[in-house]
């Protein structure tokens, strides 16, 4: 399946434009089962109902598309590794599209010193040179 990418696989994501993810129609999802032959694009196991997840290869929040030849049909146990490699990639595209961290800062206020009970600020003693 990965030979079918319009694109290389090392090349850089770009941040700019992201597409909402599009759920697969029945014919989409027909086709790309055929393709597959009703195998994992991963690891070749047999893919069985309700535990099928429609897997875009290059994720959206990294550029790719949501075309059949950016996606395939992985079973549950081959999407984890590839959710927690993206989760980096992903935040760091939504920092760069500023999507995140984008509020308002808020001002740390002080502490202060602490008040003699006499009201007398504290003060260092002075010192002269030479002692």
């Amino acid at each position: 399946m990965p030979d079918s990418l319009p694109f290389a696989k090392d090349r850089q994501p770009e941040y700019l434009e992201v597409q909402e993810r599009r759920p697969l129609s029945k014919w989409e999802f027909a086709t790309l089962f055929l393709k597959q032959e009703g195998k994992c694009a991963v690891c070749g196991s047999r893919l069985e109902q309700g535990k099928v997840r429609d897997e875009h290869l290059h994720a959206l929040n990294l550029g790719g598309g949501n075309e059949l030849t950016n996606r395939a049909l992985w079973c549950l146990d081959c999407t984890k590794p590839k959710d927690a490699e993206d989760k980096a990639r992903i935040a760091k595209g939504k920092r760069l599209r500023k999507e995140t961290c984008t509020g308002p800062r808020q001002k740390i206020t002080s502490r202060g010193f602490q008040k003699r009970p006499d009201g007398v600020k504290h003060q260092w003693p002075k010192r002269k040179l030479g002692q």
